[in-house]
């Protein structure tokens, strides 16, 4: 979850960089926000699932699957 969150930030700041470079000093802050929803919104699935990658297989490697707790 906490990646995920990452994952945007770091996608709303590139964004809102991106957009004030090509925009040149817009007044408006609805520019931003619409962009950077609009993007984020776009790239949730993506986000959604580098999160679950990054989360399983980087941050907590050591967590196995272990059989004897799936018997009924």
């Amino acid at each position: 979850m906490y990646v995920g969150y990452g994952f945007n930030v770091a996608l709303a700041v590139t964004v809102g960089i991106i957009t004030y470079w090509i925009t040149g000093e817009q007044e408006s802050p609805w520019i931003y926000v619409i962009t950077i929803f609009l993007f984020s919104l776009a790239l949730a699935p993506v986000n959604f699932r580098y999160s679950r990658v990054i989360l399983l297989y980087w941050l907590s490697p050591n967590i196995k699957y272990m059989e004897h707790y799936d018997h009924d």
